[in-house]
């Protein structure tokens, strides 16, 4: 029974898979927009790599991850593994707060769930609401049933140097746009950056450490835990030590970033 049941899920989620990149490929059709503000991006960072490809293999993998989310909170996948994790378990066991540098990489709500609910990590993650109501309730529900604290991007300093000091483990994303931040070099250019997570670092002397997530195959996922930033309490220049790791793990997994973002834009100009 136990078999039947893994071939009736593995072939679920082959179905998923498959409506997945029919979508991705409906998206890079009906969708100019978001697709040629993408390119741009791709054009801007990584000139050498073919956009096409790429992007439909992120919108797929995207797509594809809230499916497997779904999977997750109900059954489980036992293909997710966690690289480098013990110096922050160790942390956690001696009641230590610890600061995570996240990306909206692989599948990201996904892995951060298994975090919390999985490796036992006590999460605070620092996270903007998701525009799409759909996907909002959903990534909203399995925050909560993961046991997840979320905070606000503004305005919760203070909560977030109490969480550290309960020994939580405190997640930021500093991967896209942030109006009021400063600006630092991404990939050669200017791009505005919450200094946020320098601050906090440099206010509550608790180590930051990056982790970047990405696909192996069909509900198969990696996180890699890297060792902690060499900061130095300088804001300006240990914000661009976090965009240096960001530009390292984009060009090793292109396909696993969010490239929809408009990255690079200064504050005041349109919307994103």
């Amino acid at each position: 029974m136990i078999g039947l049941k893994s071939w009736a899920r593995g072939r679920v989620l082959q179905g998923c898979e498959a409506l997945s990149w029919g979508l991705a490929w409906t998206w890079w059709y009906l969708v100019p927009k978001r697709r040629d503000l993408a390119i741009e991006n791709i054009a801007l960072a990584l000139p050498s790599r073919p956009p096409a490809p790429l992007l439909r293999q992120m919108m797929a993998g995207l797509i594809l991850s809230f499916f497997e989310s779904i999977f997750h909170s109900q059954n489980g996948l036992p293909d997710l593994i966690f690289e480098g994790l013990e110096p922050v378990r160790e942390r956690v066991r001696a009641g230590k707060g610890t600061l995570l540098l996240a990306g909206h990489s692989g599948a990201w709500e996904l892995m951060v769930a298994a975090a919390s609910r999985e490796q036992g990590l006590p999460l605070t993650l620092i996270a903007r609401d998701i525009a799409w109501g759909p996907a909002r309730e959903l990534v909203a529900k399995n925050r909560v049933d993961a046991g997840i604290e979320v905070l606000p991007p503004e305005g919760s300093v203070f909560r977030v140097l109490s969480a550290l000091s309960e020994g939580r483990v405190v997640v930021f994303l500093l991967d896209q746009r942030h109006n009021g931040g400063i600006p630092v070099t991404f990939f050669g250019r200017d791009a505005w950056t919450s200094r946020a997570l320098a601050l906090v670092a440099q206010r509550s002397r608790c180590p930051v450490y990056g982790v970047w997530s990405w696909r192996n195959g069909l509900a198969r996922h990696h996180a890699r835990v890297e060792k902690a930033f060499p900061l130095i309490g300088n804001l300006q220049r240990d914000t661009q030590q976090f965009m240096r790791f960001y530009e390292e793990a984009i060009r090793a997994h292109p396909e696993s970033w969010l490239w929809l973002h408009d990255r690079w834009r200064k504050p005041g100009r349109g919307v994103a």
